[in-house]
């Protein structure tokens, strides 16, 4: 089960939060899969999300959906 998130910035997160980069929300990403979830994930993402979502660092993947 995927907790539901919102990038920073967006949905019910902060709205005007100091860094908005796509290693910003990596590292968002990457510590909700590290600390919430802890096995593998299937991602999908969609527009801004399906780039957030080809992560840069490595951590338990199962699939990777992107859409547009």
């Amino acid at each position: 089960m995927w907790p539901e998130t919102s990038l920073r910035g967006h949905g019910n997160s902060t709205r005007t939060p100091k860094d908005l980069s796509r290693e910003a929300f990596v590292a968002d990403v990457v510590q909700v899969i590290q600390t919430e979830v802890r096995a593998p994930v299937v991602l999908l993402g969609q527009s801004m999300g399906g780039h957030t979502a080809m992560l840069d660092e490595w951590v338990a993947v199962l699939r990777l959906f992107l859409a547009t």
